[in-house]
C-alpha cells in the first residue's frame, strides 16, 4: 500500500536578521512512496528567494538569444550543414522532419540511439512562447525514431524523451530542442523505478502507478488535473524545484502512444509553461520514461517529470549543490501541494 512519510522538526537559533532575537524555523523531510527518495521543505527559504531563484533578467535572456543565434547549428540557413545525418538504411531522407521540426544525431552521443529534434525554425523563445504545436512535432519525431530504433536493434528497449531548456538546465543550444534516448541498459534512475515498480506490483498485485493516481486523485492534495489519457500531479517529495509528475495509466509503454496522446501532452505542457512564464521562471527539464518495449509490463505505466532549473540571470549559481548532487535529497521553499494549488488555475 502506498504510504506518504512525513517528518518534522523545528529548528532553533538567535538570528542577525531578528535583531538577534530568538526564531523557530520547521521543517518537513518527505519521502517518496515508491523510490523512498528523500525532500526538505523549509518555508522560510522564501525569505531567501531573491538569492536561491531570482527573477529571470529578460534584458540578459534577450541578449543571449541574439548573441547565440550567430553560431546556432540549428538555425534554418546552417541546419543542414551543421548537423550529421543517418544512414539510408536507418532513415533514407538521412534525417526525419515534420513541419518545422528536425531530428538529426546528436554529434556528441550518449547511448548508440541518441538524437536531438529541433522543435522550430525560431531561434530564441521565452518559455511562454513554446506552444502545442512546437511540442507535438517534436515528439511525434522523437515517436518515430524510438520506433525506428527498436526495429533494428531489439536490445535497445528503454527509450527516454528529454530536454533541457536554456543554459543553466545544461542546455549548450538556445535554440529549443529536445534529446531523444534508447538505452540497451536504463539510466540509473529508470532502473529504480522498474525495479521498485516491479517488486511493488508483486507484493501488493496491484500498480504502483495506478493506485498513486487513485489515491491522488481521492486527496486532491496534490491533483492539477487530467489532460486526455494523461494525469497531472505535483510530486509528493519532489526531486527537482517546481516538480511536476505526468502519468499514462492505460500506457505501459510509449509504443503504445497515439497521436492524440500527443497532442494532450504538448497541450498540457503549454499550461505548464504558461504558469511557470508567469512565475518569471525560464528554464526546465523534463523526462518520459518508457516500460521495456517488447514486453508484458503491468506493474509499469509511462512517467514524466518537469522541473525548474535556476533562472537565467548574469553569473547565475547553480541550483545543484552537495545536498542535491551528493547527498541526492531535495530543498524546496513551498510545499507541493502548493504548487498544485496554483497551477490549477492555468491547467483548467
Amino acid at each position: 500500500m502506498i504510504e506518504f512519510k512525513k517528518y518534522s522538526e523545528t529548528v532553533v537559533f538567535n538570528s542577525p536578521k531578528n535583531n538577534f532575537k530568538e526564531v523557530k524555523i520547521d521543517l518537513e523531510i518527505r519521502e517518496d512512496p515508491l523510490t523512498g527518495f528523500r525532500s526538505v521543505v523549509n518555508r522560510y527559504l522564501k525569505n531567501k528567494q531573491a538569492l536561491l531563484y531570482p527573477n529571470t533578467n529578460y534584458e540578459y535572456l534577450k541578449e543571449i538569444g541574439e548573441t547565440s543565434k550567430k553560431r546556432c547549428f540549428m538555425c534554418k540557413d546552417r541546419i543542414d550543414k551543421l548537423t550529421p545525418y543517418y544512414s539510408k538504411d536507418m532513415f533514407p531522407q538521412g534525417r526525419l522532419t515534420f513541419n518545422d521540426a528536425v531530428l538529426f544525431p546528436n554529434l556528441y552521443p550518449l547511448s548508440k540511439f541518441h538524437a536531438v529534434v529541433r522543435l522550430t525554425h525560431k531561434h530564441f523563445l521565452k518559455l511562454g512562447e513554446i506552444d502545442s504545436s512546437m511540442l507535438f512535432n517534436g515528439f511525434k519525431l522523437s515517436l518515430d525514431y524510438l520506433k525506428r530504433t527498436y526495429e533494428i536493434d531489439e536490445k535497445y528497449k528503454y527509450p527516454t524523451i528529454n530536454a533541457n531548456f536554456m543554459f543553466p538546465s545544461g542546455a549548450s543550444a538556445t535554440h529549443p530542442h529536445f534529446q531523444i534516448l534508447n538505452f540497451f541498459i536504463p539510466s540509473t534512475y529508470h532502473q529504480l523505478l522498474l525495479d521498485k515498480s516491479k517488486k511493488y506490483y508483486e507484493k501488493n498485485k496491484s500498480c504502483y502507478f495506478l493506485d498513486l493516481v487513485d489515491i491522488e486523485k481521492k486527496l486532491q492534495e496534490r491533483w492539477i488535473g487530467e489532460m486526455g489519457s494523461s494525469v497531472w500531479i505535483s510530486a509528493y517529495s519532489p526531486m527537482g524545484r517546481n516538480e511536476i509528475t505526468v502519468i499514462w495509466p492505460e500506457k505501459q509503454t510509449i509504443s503504445e502512444f497515439t497521436e492524440p496522446d500527443l497532442k494532450d501532452l504538448s497541450t498540457g505542457l503549454e499550461k505548464i509553461f504558461s504558469y511557470f512564464n508567469l512565475q518569471k521562471i525560464s528554464t526546465y527539464n523534463f523526462s518520459l520514461l518508457s516500460g521495456p518495449l517488447g514486453e508484458e509490463a503491468p506493474y509499469f505505466r509511462c512517467i514524466m517529470k518537469v522541473v525548474n532549473r535556476q533562472n537565467v540571470v548574469p553569473n547565475h549559481r547553480t541550483d545543484d549543490y552537495f545536498f542535491q548532487k551528493l547527498l541526492k535529497n531535495e530543498l524546496s521553499p513551498i510545499t507541493p501541494e502548493e504548487l498544485a494549488s496554483n497551477i490549477k488555475q492555468v491547467f483548467k
